[in-house]
């Protein structure tokens, strides 16, 4: 498990942890790093937990995958509910303040799963910043709603690519996942992401206002190649 470093200028001096991706896996790694240098807050884009429950939300034709679906269906794993994610929500929020977004594998939330502050779709004020979450069953009129409201707006958004789809080059910072970095990452590139195919522009890194992390978990048969799972800490110093 890796840590990449990010430093971005805001209102305050704080720093963030960025953990996505986690898919119900081993919370060891990604524990002791952050109880070794806890952070001011810990934010979660995404695809923490696994929850399938195929009808409880409908699907945006957006997140429908491509004639690609049945390669990547074949590569991907079934990732089980194995209660990991509840205990390392439950981890989490002994560490720091814990905000999760909704990623595209999280169809519903059961009553125990709300352990840290789920940012579904809503905003909240933490410290004189406003921070959202667009889940990956958006709701437009709320991100429209955001995007009008005053002060420094930090947006997760579990999937980079709808930083093309929905603008969102106007908020100070998006932070996404759900690429998990190209899987196979030859010359700084990622081979290919769900959502966005071969040779995806969203894979791991900083694009404009947006940080993508590659994820802390393997949801494919085949393995990350050059491309160590990590968490991202965002350093936001006082402009």
């Amino acid at each position: 498990m890796e840590e990449r470093v990010y430093t971005v200028l805001g209102p305050v001096d704080a720093e963030f942890v960025l953990i996505t991706d986690f898919h119900e896996g081993d919370p060891q790694p990604v524990l002791s790093l952050l109880r070794e240098h806890p952070p001011d807050l810990i934010l979660l884009a995404g695809d923490t937990l696994e929850r399938h429950a195929r009808g409880s939300r409908p699907m945006p034709e957006e997140r429908k995958h491509s004639f690609l679906d049945p390669v990547y269906r074949l590569l991907a794993k079934e990732t089980a509910e194995t209660g990991s994610g509840r205990e390392f929500l439950r981890a989490l929020c002994t560490i720091a303040p814990t905000l999760m977004s909704i990623g595209n594998h999280e169809w519903y939330l059961e009553e125990d799963d709300q352990i840290a502050v789920v940012l579904d779709n809503m905003d909240i004020l933490w410290h004189g910043l406003r921070i959202g979450g667009l889940s990956s069953w958006y709701d437009e009129k709320w991100l429209e709603a955001y995007r009008r409201k005053d002060g420094y707006r930090i947006l997760l958004c579990h999937q980079p690519e709808y930083c093309d789809r929905f603008h969102l080059s106007d908020f100070d910072l998006v932070l996404s996942g759900h690429a998990h970095g190209g899987q196979i990452r030859l010359f700084g590139r990622g081979l290919y992401a769900p959502s966005q195919g071969f040779l995806p522009k969203y894979t791991r890194g900083r694009y404009g206002n947006m940080i993508v992390s590659a994820g802390c978990a393997n949801t494919a048969r085949i393995p990350r190649l050059f491309n160590p799972p990590e968490i991202v800490r965002i350093k936001m110093h006082k402009t």
